[in-house]
């Protein structure tokens, strides 16, 4: 069966919309009940929404600019590769999206707090 859960984790990038309409379509068949047509609808609506969002992280990492990025993590602060330095810098990302520091000092720093707080 088609759910929106199934639908959400499937969805990776905007460009996978398109795809699973069709695939949708294709499986709830061309004759819909009154509820499949509002199930498909409340589907199609949720991934029209991840879409979005995935598009305005896609922008937001493209302004990040790079002021800081997991090679600094590494390198400066000794951090290990893995998981936790993946949650810190998407961290980062929306922080400074959020204007919360707008230089490479203050993203260390964010990033030294971010860390202790993961350890706790």
């Amino acid at each position: 069966m088609v759910s929106s859960s199934n639908i959400k984790q499937q969805i990776t990038k905007p460009g996978d919309i398109k795809v699973k309409k069709k695939v949708i379509k294709k499986n709830m068949g061309g004759g819909l009940s009154p509820n499949k047509a509002k199930e498909l609808n409340n589907i199609m609506n949720a991934s029209q929404g991840i879409a979005q969002n995935l598009q305005k992280q896609s922008m937001v990492r493209r302004k990040r600019g790079g002021i800081i990025d997991g090679n600094d993590l590494i390198q400066e602060l000794g951090y290990e590769p893995g998981v936790k330095l993946g949650t810190i810098l998407q961290q980062l990302s929306e922080a400074q999206a959020a204007g919360e520091f707008r230089d490479r000092d203050s993203a260390l720093k964010m990033a030294r707090s971010l860390y202790s707080a993961s350890n706790e």
